[in-house]
């Protein structure tokens, strides 16, 4: 499941162009190129925020939501143009096509973490892309719904208790996964009715089912599934 998530965000920012890994948002790789991503990303975030007031994003198609989200990026970098210009002056920067998509990957990131009503749109554009997908059958989907919501559920309790995107790395990932142990455990009665004690107790069969788990948890609860796909990219 865990992989899941983390293909659905690379997927996203394999969009905007190259990989992911070596990105980093705690600490300027040029100067003044922190500032500028944070800029762009409250932009972005407030532009979204707007959006969401005419018609909430969560119910956008993979499709509107890609298409809103490029759109809404680029004119937010397009009104920080003059502080981006001026950073690749500074920084001798001869390729403003490659940085600018350094720049939105950066931004993505940084949303991912800093505006939550991005965090269903994000998904929803990071599992679109995503390859092979696992199959919910009409007659498994009701079993499997009874075990996300329930996820979603423990995690919202979590979260009023103590914000999770305020928690460690360490304690997020550990709280991911007693809230999914206790969920498939008070539910594995049926889980077993469904699939069989057999295939219940096999590893490569659960993990199957741990991503169908996820696909759903991407519609009901996704602002958990994104945090935990940042903080796989940010280790």
């Amino acid at each position: 499941m865990k992989k899941l998530y983390t293909i659905a965000l690379f997927s996203l920012l394999f969009l905007l162009g190259g990989h992911a890994h070596g990105i980093s948002i705690t600490a300027d790789t040029l100067r003044g190129q922190r500032q500028l991503v944070q800029h762009v990303s409250q932009t972005v975030c407030s532009k979204l925020a707007d959006e969401d007031k005419k018609s909430p994003l969560s119910k956008l198609s993979p499709a509107d939501a890609q298409s809103l989200f490029a759109e809404v990026l680029q004119s937010s970098i397009r009104e920080h143009i003059d502080e981006m210009s001026a950073l690749m002056t500074i920084n001798k920067i001869n390729n403003p096509r490659k940085f600018g998509e350094v720049v939105g990957r950066e931004v993505v990131l940084l949303m991912v973490k800093d505006c939550p009503i991005s965090q269903p749109l994000i998904m929803s554009i990071g599992m679109a892309q995503v390859k092979n997908l696992p199959t919910i059958t009409a007659e498994e989907k009701p079993v499997l719904m009874i075990v996300s919501t329930e996820i979603c559920q423990r995690l919202d309790t979590e979260n009023a208790k103590n914000p999770i995107i305020n928690r460690s790395i360490a304690e997020r990932k550990e709280v991911m996964q007693t809230v999914m142990q206790g969920a498939v455990l008070k539910h594995i009665e049926a889980l077993s009715n469904y699939y069989g004690f057999k295939a219940i107790g096999n590893k490569v069969h659960m993990e199957g089912v741990g991503r169908k788990i996820a696909m759903l948890m991407a519609d009901q609860c996704p602002n958990y599934l994104t945090q935990m796909g940042f903080d796989a990219i940010a280790k």
